[in-house]
């Protein structure tokens, strides 16, 4: 397996360069490189932010010590404690690492030199988005591996402050008060949200398109309250869970005649109790033909008449659907009448996967974990960094609604007020494979694809496989991946974060 030392070129480092015949130290990078553990180093990866010295002439001095490939990078910082500027140059140099190898490789972060904001990142980095190996060297102990704790997750936090700055300066987005439930911060959410400020005040029907789980109520529930009859409440029927015998009663009412007490008992369905207000009608696309002729009649009248009744009664209704279906799609096999379908759909809104929300993730969780955490009666729960990069890197099939389902699962049963990694990857293991490898073939090519975190969700789906079918037996586990040595699928678990 190729191993690749990464490391900022510290003080030390420049220092131990001086002309030949001067004392001095070999500095951390040297001291590395010539230790019997890492003397076999493949590559070495250097970045040096001293404007007054040239990263080449330190490769040159190098050279001398070891065969490795270096390639030593100069980079300009504001301050090299400026937290954002290391944290964005180290990132770049790993993600030019993992573009660049295809083969299998280890990383070995290099944390002595520099400044304690230069070693943190490496740590930063390690537990969050790129396992690694760290390591120190030092006159006095030599080079030795180090296992920092690391229980708070730092890497989002960078990222949603700068975000926030960014807001301000120049605001990615402003939204009306009624879409404040929407949590989002990723471009297809803000296109959806947008077209549905842009359709809300206007008295057109829409069809929302999404996965279970995508925010489809919620997304209906900010379109009436922004919409002219917020006054008046939102009348929500779900078509897929009444019974076909009932759905017609339920959604128009009816009238019962008592011939012995010469009275009539009349109720009032969905539709009366939506007049002049908005009906929201969720898994529209499971309505019986019967009720899909019926409710055609009552949009293009705006009049129906209750189930045994004759009087006609008049029906002021905006109408807002919804389906985890392709509509048009079933009007193509002929399950879903066309008519309906144009008089339902004036305007369409489709929803992301939370797979295709990568940027959200972060931002969720810290907005639902709290509540769940009040709501099961905890003081305080923490999630770790290891414990959100798990989640970060999971497709969830199941969307928002499965990921609330699994931030449920890790607070009960973490044992401390820290939900780790172990935690997450427990909660995750009683939810549901997604179908078809999770539909990726069909996943759009828009500004959030990666296709390095789709083929990590084919190799984590076998790996778990492997390791369920082999009862945790690495060398089993290995032959049943086809991997000629253990070391390879060792790798691939440590990358991928994979509980073993």
């Amino acid at each position: 397996m190729k191993r690749i030392l990464c490391s900022w070129i510290g003080g030390g480092d420049w220092s131990a360069t001086r002309a030949p015949g001067q004392k001095t130290e070999p500095g951390a990078i040297a001291r590395t490189i010539e230790d019997t553990d890492y003397a076999g180093i493949d590559e070495i990866r250097l970045l040096n932010n001293y404007p007054d010295r040239k990263a080449s002439a330190f490769r040159k001095w190098v050279r001398t010590r070891t065969k490795a490939n270096i390639v030593c990078e100069d980079v300009a910082l504001d301050s090299p404690t400026d937290f954002r500027g290391v944290y964005d140059v180290t990132d770049a140099l790993i993600q030019r690492i993992e573009s660049d190898t295809d083969e299998e490789h280890e990383l070995i972060f290099l944390c002595s030199p520099g400044t304690y904001v230069m070693s943190s990142v490496w740590i930063i980095l390690a537990h969050t988005k790129y396992p690694a190996r760290l390591i120190e060297a030092s006159k006095e102990a030599g080079v030795v591996e180090i296992d920092v704790p690391f229980d708070i997750s730092v890497d989002y936090l960078i990222d949603r402050a700068d975000r926030a700055r960014r807001d301000v300066s120049g605001g990615l987005r402003v939204d009306a008060p009624e879409f404040n439930d929407i949590i989002h911060d990723c471009r297809p959410m803000r296109n959806a949200v947008a077209r549905a400020q842009r359709i809300a005040p206007r008295s057109i029907s829409v069809l929302i398109e999404g996965l279970s789980g995508t925010g489809k109520e919620l997304f209906a529930t900010a379109i009436h309250r922004q919409s002219r009859r917020h006054d008046r409440p939102l009348v929500t029927v779900n078509c897929g869970s009444i019974p076909e015998g009932l759905l017609e009663t339920e959604l128009f009412g009816s009238e019962t005649e008592d011939p012995l007490a010469g009275t009539t008992k009349r109720k009032r369905g969905r539709f009366e109790q939506a007049n002049h207000s908005t009906l929201f009608l969720d898994e529209v696309s499971e309505l019986p033909p019967n009720i899909q002729v019926r409710l055609l009649r009552t949009i293009e009248d705006g009049e129906f008449t209750r189930v045994g009744g004759t009087r006609s009664i008049k029906a002021d209704i905006r109408y807002i659907s919804a389906t985890n279906r392709k509509l048009n799609e079933e009007v193509a096999a002929g399950r879903f009448r066309a008519d309906l379908f144009y008089r339902l759909a004036e305007d369409v809104i489709s929803l992301p996967t939370l797979r295709n929300r990568q940027d959200d993730v972060s931002l969720i969780i810290r907005h639902l974990l709290p509540r769940l955490v009040e709501k099961l009666g905890y003081d305080t729960k923490q999630l770790s960094a290891g414990a959100l990069n798990v989640l970060k890197k999971y497709p969830f099939p199941g969307n928002v609604r499965e990921l609330s389902n699994v931030l449920v699962r890790a607070i009960v049963h973490s044992e401390r007020n820290s939900i780790t990694k172990s935690d997450i990857e427990n909660a995750l293991s009683i939810a549901p494979m997604p179908d078809d490898a999770m539909n990726l073939l069909d996943t759009p090519l828009n500004e959030n694809f990666r296709l390095n975190e789709h083929l990590d969700t084919i190799t984590r789906h076998f790996i778990e496989r492997a390791r369920d079918e082999s009862g945790n037996n690495l060398g089993k586990a290995s032959e049943l991946l086809g991997f000629t040595n253990y070391q390879t699928l060792s790798s691939r678990i440590k990358k991928l974060g994979i509980g073993w």
